[in-house]
């Protein structure tokens, strides 16, 4: 029997994020022109679903198994059985259980077709029952959440809350785009299907990907944004002739927004990047949108800055983080981190909004965001950043646009459980 290209695809794309800690985006988008419609749709599902759900179908596996010793290959095409029979509704047991024998073969493991056969069919007969030593491991099985992770946001959240959070970042995300600057100036409308989004100027959003999406992102028409990354290139109030300066711009989906957002008032974007891969993957991008007086530059943000003090007009940092505000859309992040990373990170995170701050003229306005959850990452950054001597002359600034997603101590924090959006903190300041 042969496999579906999808199938195929999912075990690969699984097999190198678990052998080399690849992410998800970057195999799915190598593999998606190779792919048809069809074939292109299930394999972000298994590969998505398998990653937000991967806790909870190894418990199962474990319990179908009786903790049995199995390889790794056998493990992953286990998941992705299970995966097929448990969420899939439309894919027929039949298929999901002999594509899953047959991706034995597959990955040079046919010895272990009929115990795949088994335990499949076994599962079908009925799904085990799990039990749980705490609240907090099983709010970590079923959905899939390291137990520290969830320890800690029910220290920040309350156990509920957590839950919820934890939910929400296992629930897809909509499909958001934006125009690009190509956009405006050829009169492209949005392509039919897709719903503007009303809280958020000029972001749309669509059910599904269809030829028509893809063909206007591959033309450089339209761009694939989360809104609330959207929400944080929207931020600055610039005038003609403004120098706006994105401390770490790659990919550059906030640079070419600004760029796009003020194409007609002569508005000079500066990107900065450590890698020089990522600048030309930057560059790239720029030029598919037409987005214009962008300026690439490659430096280490943890160091000194290569710009004159006072040298702009708007500065905005958006810091490397931990990235659990996205992972719905990146699932195995969850998987990589560890409690002294995210440290780490708040720590390279002070430095690089240190030395972004004086970059900027007074009257300046400088923006600082994370796709991150976690308080080290946001609060506590500004709340150290502001005690240090010389940054009195920084003031927080309201943003009436994001009023609804306004914290108690004068910040912004989107939330997944509750906004349909990836988690973003947000804090902006003007400099006297």
């Amino acid at each position: 029997m042969t496999i579906s290209p999808a199938r195929i695809a999912a075990f690969n794309i699984l097999w190198r994020i678990q052998r080399d800690r690849a992410y998800s985006s970057v195999l799915l988008a190598e593999v998606q022109r190779d792919l048809e419609p069809r074939d292109r749709s299930l394999c972000h599902k298994l590969v998505l679903g398998v990653l937000r759900h991967r806790y909870y179908l190894d418990a199962l596996i474990g319990e179908l198994t009786e903790n049995r010793k199995i390889d790794p290959e056998v493990q992953l095409a286990l998941e992705l059985g299970l995966y097929q029979l448990y969420f899939l509704d439309r894919v027929p047991h039949y298929a999901a259980v002999s594509e899953t024998v047959e991706l034995a073969a597959f990955a040079r493991k046919s010895s272990a077709k009929r115990f795949i056969n088994a335990i499949l069919r076994r599962a079908i007969r009925q799904r085990p029952t799990l039990e749980f030593r705490s609240e907090i491991q099983r709010i970590s099985t079923e959905t899939s959440h390291p137990e520290w992770l969830i320890r800690k946001w029910i220290k920040c959240y309350g156990r509920k809350r957590a839950e919820n959070i934890a939910k929400a970042s296992n629930r897809p995300q909509k499909i958001a785009f934006r125009l690009t600057a190509k956009a405006f100036r050829s009169g492209f409308e949005p392509p039919t299907g897709s719903t503007a989004v009303p809280a958020i100027s000029g972001c749309y959003i669509v059910q599904e990907l269809n030829e028509d999406i893809l063909a206007a992102e591959a033309n450089g028409l339209i761009y694939f944004q989360n809104p609330a990354s959207q929400v944080v290139a929207a931020i600055p109030q610039l005038t003609r002739g403004s120098r706006v300066l994105d401390v770490c711009a790659a990919p550059g989906s906030k640079a070419t927004a600004i760029s796009a957002r003020h194409s007609e008032a002569q508005i000079d974007v500066f990107a900065g990047d450590v890698y020089f891969k990522r600048l030309q993957t930057l560059r790239s991008s720029a030029e598919n949108q037409c987005a214009r007086r962008i300026f690439l530059a490659r430096y280490d943000a943890a160091q000194a800055l290569p710009f004159a003090d006072a040298s702009f007009d708007a500065v905005i940092v958006d810091a490397p983080c931990s990235g659990t505000g996205t992972l719905s859309a990146n699932p195995e992040i969850r998987y990589f981190l560890d409690p002294d990373s995210i440290d780490e990170l708040a720590a390279k995170q002070l430095q690089i909004l240190r030395n972004a701050s004086k970059a900027l003229r007074p009257g300046g306005q400088l923006i600082y965001s994370t796709c991150s959850l976690e308080f080290e990452e946001g609060e506590d950054v500004v709340d150290r950043f502001l005690e240090i001597s010389g940054n009195e002359r920084f003031r927080l600034l309201a943003l009436p646009v994001l009023e609804r997603f306004k914290t108690k101590e004068g910040f912004y924090r989107i939330m997944p459980d509750t906004d349909e959006m990836e988690g973003f903190f947000i804090a902006a300041f003007e400099k006297r």
